[in-house]
């Protein structure tokens, strides 16, 4: 479906030291996606675990107008948050 081709789910990275490798292999994947798909419609990011903080970089170390045209939102499913207290 049309809603299933936006989802983008943001994977955990092990090695931290590769952040700036990741991010580029994203924005490329971003614009290829929507290229692919004829444009018309930006991607949604999903991400899980470390996946958010992943997303979060890559959404602060790009230009508002590649997030404008690429970025349709982004949703953190229990994510490991700075700051964030441990329960238990």
């Amino acid at each position: 479906s049309a809603l299933a081709r936006r989802v983008v789910l943001v994977g955990r990275q092990r090695r931290p030291a590769v952040a700036a490798e990741f991010r580029a292999r994203q924005v490329a994947f971003a614009q290829a996606f929507v290229a692919g798909a004829g444009g018309g419609f930006a991607v949604h990011l999903v991400g899980h675990s470390n996946g958010p903080l992943y997303a979060q970089y890559l959404l602060i170390h790009t230009s508002q107008d590649w997030k404008n045209k690429y970025i349709h939102g982004f949703t953190p499913i229990a994510g490991a948050w700075p700051g964030q207290g441990r329960v238990g």
